[in-house]
């Protein structure tokens, strides 16, 4: 298996809370008001790219094409575009009827979309 993303993602969620929770002085009180609004307004240039919120506190990050690829030697991931901006909808690849879901979204046989052909 390649590498993840997930200590990444993880780095850069913890270094946003650490930033906005300095930006209030730690305050925490009255359901964590200041500390939701500075998180709103944080902002990261993280090693994997500019990161930011949007209104639904989801995160708007670079995200990586990869292509894996089989080898004599075994399985090669190698990304093959960085996009810049992502954001839930993946640039209206999904939109508000698609399911919310945590696990993989059910393959299809499709054209990749514009932005994974770059």
């Amino acid at each position: 298996m390649g590498p993840s993303a997930f200590p990444i993602t993880h780095t850069n969620a913890m270094e946003a809370v650490l930033e906005a929770l300095e930006a209030v002085g730690g305050d925490v009180a009255h359901g964590q008001a200041k500390l939701r609004a500075a998180l709103a307004r944080t902002e990261l240039d993280a090693p994997n790219g500019h990161v930011r919120l949007d209104a639904n506190r989801n995160a708007v990050a670079p995200n990586y094409v990869t292509r894996v690829t089989k080898t004599p030697s075994g399985l090669t991931m190698r990304t093959h575009a960085m996009l810049e901006d992502v954001e839930q909808t993946f640039s209206g690849y999904f939109d508000s009827s698609s399911p919310l879901r945590r696990d993989a979204i059910e393959c299809r046989k499709a054209d990749p979309p514009a932005w994974a052909r770059r």
